[in-house]
């Protein structure tokens, strides 16, 4: 899958097979530094900039951190 703000939906997080079929809305977040590590996205919200972590089936949607953020990168496994 290939994660992305798709522009068409008010920058909202959708998937994509890389064949570009199944285009799916992931959740109505709006992801800024988007990253994938294991089983869970990683990202910090255009809305309140805060750090969330989601399922790529867009369950489990968590509060990593309340701290703003503007870049998030996920390095082994931190």
């Amino acid at each position: 899958w290939i994660y992305f703000a798709n522009v068409a939906d008010n920058d909202t997080l959708y998937r994509i097979k890389q064949d570009g079929t199944g285009e799916t809305r992931v959740s109505g977040d709006k992801p800024y530094s988007l990253n994938s590590h294991g089983e869970w996205l990683y990202f910090t919200c255009r809305e309140d900039l805060k750090i969330y972590r989601i399922k790529p089936d867009g369950s489990d949607r968590t509060l990593v951190s309340e701290d703003g953020s503007h870049n998030v990168i996920v390095a082994d496994g931190w």
